[in-house]
């Protein structure tokens, strides 16, 4: 029963329905047999041997009470203990356990077998993180409650997705398409309670007799090899010519990345920074440096190679602090937000872009699609160089298979000729029935391909959440049967007074109620949380059709829906940029919100934007705005100091004018400043005053220029030092600093002030004139 079936063999018949386990839980456990133990170990060491003999990974499913599952894998634990790591609750004595909520501190880690009590909880996110960590010819064993009562079964970790206050059914749709993709999976192996172990399939492929994975050699891969090359003559070639380096997982993208910068410092000081949304993310790459150059860390994220570097240092920390960099490394490219990765390409003329095309955490597909299109307008040339051998498993690898399937990894959009012709006039929007969603797989591919290729920090769980997350919509923009545009809602607030009362004293933050929380907590309206919000988690549109009214169409169904279920406000949160902001505001949301920081993986600041929907929602919406923007003009010279000037001015522009005034005094003070010679301090409060005026007014200032505006805001209103002003603007220092700055006064002067103002103007530039 357990021998390693001959490749091209067929596969042993074997029932692959969910209602083939016997009754599971129902059934009383009974202590395991010297028998059913030994049996057990046979099945273990044949489907070991037959992973091994490939360098394969496989899934195994044990399916049944607690104490029969245990017991059936003390035999397999006996065997590899030292190389096994139990997540969740319930680890045997001796085996090496980690929480479910933790379980990437694993990443940049090996083992040989993955054992998961999915009692403890089950995340998609850990599951496609944990699958990286087993190396070829491993095992992830699935302990599962008996696979009918599975998609019931209370999982701890459904509360990520569950509302604060959310009392109502609780759905299993994404538990139940997980187990449709294993049952038609023929390389996942199922052991039912109380029935004999599964026969094993035949696996198609080469046997590879004694499988070293090339991760645990001091060996490149010729792929490795090839992309060091590239990544040397990206560093030390040519300049403005970056590298794009792709793969999926398990190609030994970041190791390469390590192996490459010892080459690279070897007998070179040079400074190279590497940057990613999370320091374990570029782990590898530390491990293979210091490895290849036999030199230990200095600090984590920090290694010394001769009279060079290696230093990791975030993505907000880059831009924020302007490093000497020789060579940039940005790994994990597809969870950087588009504008970040624009400032540091326009930042860095030696730069690699890296990123995993399918990964679980982040959109390669989106990040090709975007940022090579931003290449093309950038730079004159770009190499890009794509990895294909695994370096820990071989080809074909059944779990990576799973994996990808079980969590859509490899999600696409419908292809581009399919939508030729899509307007959001001719298109058909719909809210889709989610149980009809799970069950149909091809629309399921379609609507999550869009929502990972349109935001950089799409994961596994958001699958879930699309699925399965209490008051969720999902709609679509359809033409035909193809999929152009994908929306998805969250329905917020709705609280009890007495807990909106806790709220805005921040003693209690309800998870799944962004902006009602936002509304008591950072704008003090105590009622805010009581009254109800649609909230837009997400906009996704084809990118074939994008710049189409579709968007637009999405939108405006998404106000009718939450009209009609009595809503009070709609409402959106995202990491603000120019573009995105224009959108939003074009169909009558105002921001009420901008985060005080920089998101540390993203490096923009979040916004909330608002349209009030009912009396009492305008009410509260105006009344947000208005304290949105007092405190916003304040602000700029603090916690938004580092604010784009071109945001600045994209939020100040949306209005109201400012309405503040100046005396006869003070325009006096700025005249003498632009058309004498005056200092600039002598009349900043006033010069201050009239840049919010202009940059506010919705009417152009005529002679205001793009860089009157920008120095307005860095030097004026965010109140940036000389040198970090000449800096931001490219000028050689303080002099030409205020020299620009006597232009803008001239022109703020001359289209502001009024009638006695201008004439005094005149007669300073004509004394002027008269000096010279």
């Amino acid at each position: 029963m357990y021998s390693t079936a001959t490749p091209g063999s067929p596969a042993p018949r074997r029932s692959r329905t969910l209602t083939a386990s016997c009754n599971g839980l129902n059934v009383s456990p009974r202590s395991p047999t010297e028998n059913d133990l030994a049996r057990a170990g046979r099945f273990w060491h044949a489907v070991r041997a037959a992973a091994a003999a490939r360098c394969h990974r496989r899934c195994v499913v044990l399916a049944g009470d607690a104490t029969w599952s245990h017991a059936r894998v003390g035999p397999l634990l006996a065997d590899v203990a030292d190389t096994s790591v139990w997540i969740g609750t319930g680890a045997p004595d001796g085996i090496r356990s980690v929480a479910v909520g933790r379980a990437r501190v694993l990443l940049g880690q090996e083992a040989e077998v993955l054992i998961w009590d999915v009692r403890s909880g089950f995340d998609p996110d850990a599951l496609g993180a944990l699958s990286g960590v087993l190396r070829g010819g491993g095992l992830l064993v699935l302990v599962t409650p008996s696979l009918p009562s599975w998609p019931g079964f209370a999982d701890p970790q459904f509360e990520r997705i569950v509302p604060g206050g959310y009392h109502g059914p609780r759905s299993g749709r994404w538990l139940l398409r997980l187990l449709r993709t294993m049952t038609e999976d023929p390389t996942v192996l199922f052991w039912h309670q109380d029935q004999a172990p599964p026969e094993l399939p035949a696996l198609s492929g080469t046997v590879v007799p004694h499988p070293i994975p090339a991760e645990r050699t001091p060996s490149p891969t010729s792929d490795q090899q090839h992309a060091i090359s590239a990544i040397a003559a990206a560093a030390t070639g040519h300049r403005n010519r970056p590298l794009v380096l792709t793969s999926d997982r398990g190609r030994g993208k970041t190791s390469a990345l390590g192996m490459a910068v010892a080459r690279l410092l070897d007998g070179r000081a040079m400074e190279i920074v590497i940057t990613a949304p999370r320091p374990a993310a570029v782990a590898a790459a530390f491990q293979w440096a210091a490895r290849q150059s036999g030199r230990a860390p200095v600090s984590p994220g920090e290694l010394q190679i001769g009279g060079g570097r290696l230093r990791f240092l975030a993505s907000d920390a880059l831009i924020r602090e302007r490093p000497r960099v020789d060579l940039l490394l940005v790994d994990e490219a597809a969870a950087i937000p588009g504008p970040v990765l624009e400032t540091l390409l326009e930042r860095h003329h030696r730069i690699v872009f890296a990123t995993t095309v399918h990964g679980y955490e982040g959109s390669g597909r989106g990040f090709a699609l975007r940022f090579m299109a931003l290449l093309r307008r950038r730079v004159k040339s770009h190499r890009a160089v794509h990895l294909i051998q695994p370096v820990r498993w071989a080809d074909g690898d059944p779990l990576e298979r799973f994996v990808n399937d079980a969590l859509l990894l490899d999600a696409e959009p419908a292809r581009d000729p399919a939508l030729i012709g899509a307007r959001g006039s001719n298109c058909t929007v719909q809210w889709l029935d989610r149980d009809a969603l799970a069950g149909d797989e091809s629309l399921l591919k379609q609507v999550f391909g869009l929502l990972v290729q349109a935001h950089y920090q799409t994961t596994p769980l958001d699958l879930r959440h699309v699925l399965d997350g209490p008051q969720v919509a999902i709609g679509i923009a359809r033409r035909a049967d193809q999929v152009a545009g994908v929306i998805q809602v969250q329905d917020e607030g709705g609280l009890a007074p007495e807990l909106a009362a806790l709220i805005w004293a921040g003693r209690r933050r309800p998870r799944g109620h962004l902006i009602p929380q936002t509304l008591a907590t950072h704008l003090g309206f105590e009622q805010g949380p009581t009254l109800r919000c649609s909230r837009v988690v997400r906009i996704a549109v084809h990118p074939a059709v994008r710049h189409r009214g579709i968007g637009s169409r999405l939108l405006r169904a998404a106000e009718r829906r939450a009209r009609q279920d009595g809503a009070d406000l709609i409402g959106v949160s995202f990491g603000v940029e120019v573009g995105l902001l224009a959108f939003w505001t074009r169909h009558h949301l105002k921001p009420v919100r901008i985060g005080f920081r920089r998101d540390a993986s993203s490096g923009t600041y979040s916004v909330v934007l608002l349209k009030g929907l009912s009396s009492t929602g305008k009410a509260l919406r105006v009344g947000a705005g208005r304290r949105f923007r007092r405190h916003f003009h304040r602000q700029l010279s603090e916690s938004h100091r580092e604010l784009e000037p071109e945001l600045v001015t994209a939020l100040l522009n949306l209005g109201p004018a400012y309405a503040g005034r100046i005396d006869r005094h003070g325009w006096r003070a700025v005249a003498g400043f632009g058309f004498a010679a005056r200092l600039y301090e002598a009349c900043a409060p006033e010069l201050r005053v009239l840049a919010l005026r202009a940059l506010s007014s919705t009417r152009c200032v005529t002679g205001l220029s793009h860089a009157h505006g920008q120095v307005l805001v860095i030097k004026v209103l965010q109140q940036h030092g000389w040198s970090e002003t000449a800096a931001a603007l490219s000028l050689p220092g303080r002099s030409q600093v205020i020299a620009l700055l006597r232009e803008a006064a001239r022109v703020l002067v001359m289209h502001l002030g009024n009638a006695e103002v201008r004439g005094f103007a005149h007669s300073l530039n004509r004394s002027s004139d008269d000096l010279h």
